[in-house]
């Protein structure tokens, strides 16, 4: 049997050895680990400064971003609404006097600096998302 040159590491490694008892416990480690995925609308622009945004001219719940429900948590999680929010309330408290292209630009800074992707939907869409969105259909 031939061996690994000096210094190399294996880079994949099959569990011979694993009981089925000890695959079901690192199987429901990792269901626990991993919790079953679900979409829900982020509204880009917080509910929490919704009369802000309607005196800048800006209707939050026509901008909704479909997103994994984990990463939703995510940047929510925390004091007031996390850092989506406090993102958003410095900037508010920075630019009270924001325009719509100023708003609508420092969202997509938002989107891209949290890395988030998917689909803007209304929220009052009536179409119901699927569990798991795979086409463009799905969402509209």
């Amino acid at each position: 049997m031939q061996g690994l040159p000096e210094g190399a590491e294996p880079i994949f490694i099959i569990p011979w050895n694993e009981t089925s008892a000890e695959y079901a416990a690192r199987l429901r480690k990792e269901n626990e680990d991993e919790p079953t995925r679900t979409w829900v609308k982020h509204h880009v622009f917080p509910q929490a400064f919704k009369e802000w945004f309607i005196s800048r001219g800006v209707n939050i719940h026509e901008w909704t971003l479909v997103l994994d429900k984990q990463v939703h948590q995510n940047i929510h999680r925390g004091e007031l609404g996390g850092p989506w929010n406090a993102e958003w309330r410095y900037s508010i408290r920075n630019n009270p006097l924001a325009n719509r292209q100023a708003i609508h630009l420092f969202a997509v800074q938002m989107i891209f600096r949290f890395d988030l992707s998917g689909p803007v939907v209304p929220y009052y869409s009536r179409k119901s998302i699927p569990l798991f969105p795979v086409i463009e259909e799905d969402i509209y």
